[in-house]
């Protein structure tokens, strides 16, 4: 059986960027099984350049940045410029 593939065009991702990722070093931990993603079509060019930058160990190998510890006051201040 297929895989379902399901979309929503109007949902738009939030703090997957570089930006968010600098901003927050000091909660950079190390993934201990990264996984590596064989269809990026759903990312933004944004998106793929900082997933290929992550995969590629471009700031830190196996780097993970757990969004939960993102500072709520960056978090707002992303809300409110959408």
């Amino acid at each position: 059986m297929g895989k379902l593939a399901l979309t929503f065009p109007l949902v738009r991702s939030l703090l997957m960027d570089e930006s968010t990722l600098l901003a927050h070093r000091s909660f950079w931990c190390q993934e201990p099984s990264p996984s590596k993603a064989e269809c990026l079509d759903a990312l933004t060019q944004e998106e793929r350049a900082m997933y290929l930058g992550l995969v590629e160990h471009r700031w830190q190998k196996s780097l993970r940045l757990e969004q939960e510890r993102i500072a709520l006051p960056f978090l707002k201040k992303r809300l409110e410029a959408l």
